[in-house]
């Protein structure tokens, strides 16, 4: 069984792009009723991105996961700096500082799609395909949990803790960095904090969405 690099590289694209016109969303997980590895954690991770003009972009993070996934997630630094997501089990909350605009989507009758999740870097999909690939040894040890993929133009770095989540990684094209992901906080949580996913929708423009 081949690594899967169409979702690996599907990955760092998404992530590129997304950066370089300085946008958060929203992507689901599969299976509702799985646990993921960043469940009772607290993050902190900083994402860079070559842009066109040959300067990065660096934009920081934090989230706040609960033990059934839901979450804060705040957008700490860069263009989009003061914006956040809220998942609370049942509604989807994206406020855009710039625009004093609060996004809301009900899930209730739509769990069969999936659910949030905070940011494609906490992606079920790739989690699994690196660690798939470290499996069949398509992912090369470099030293401890550190893996590398080469291929004629490009390279690809994972760093994974002891549950098999990604705290590291990067993508080169040509021997030049053109994405990187580095999480120094990942913490567990043993008591969730539920006023992290309060909302001020009396102060902000609503727009809900279906």
């Amino acid at each position: 069984m081949r690594l899967n690099k169409k979702i690996i590289l599907s990955l760092f694209v998404t992530l590129s792009v997304l950066s370089a016109i300085g946008f958060t969303t929203h992507v689901y997980s599969k299976d509702k009723e799985s646990k993921l590895p960043y469940y009772s954690k607290h993050i902190k991770f900083t994402e860079k991105t070559l842009q066109s003009d040959g300067n990065y972009l660096a934009v920081d993070y934090e989230a706040w996961i609960n033990d059934v996934g839901e979450f804060r997630f705040n957008v700490v630094s860069g263009p989009l700096a003061g914006d956040y997501q809220v998942w609370d089990g049942i509604k989807y909350y994206q406020y855009s500082k710039s625009f004093n605009d609060l996004m809301i989507r009900d899930f209730y009758n739509d769990g069969d799609k999936g659910v949030p999740i905070p940011h494609e870097f906490l992606s079920e999909q790739a989690r699994v395909a690196i660690v798939d690939g470290i499996k069949n040894q398509n992912l090369r040890k470099v030293e401890g949990r550190h893996y590398i993929n080469k291929t004629d133009r490009g390279k690809m770095d994972f760093i994974i803790n002891n549950e098999n989540m990604v705290i590291q990684s990067s993508y080169e094209v040509d021997g030049r960095q053109v994405h990187e992901i580095v999480a120094p906080i990942v913490e567990q949580i043993d008591k969730f904090d539920k006023s992290l996913l309060s909302v001020d929708a009396k102060n902000a423009k609503l727009t809900y969405m279906k």
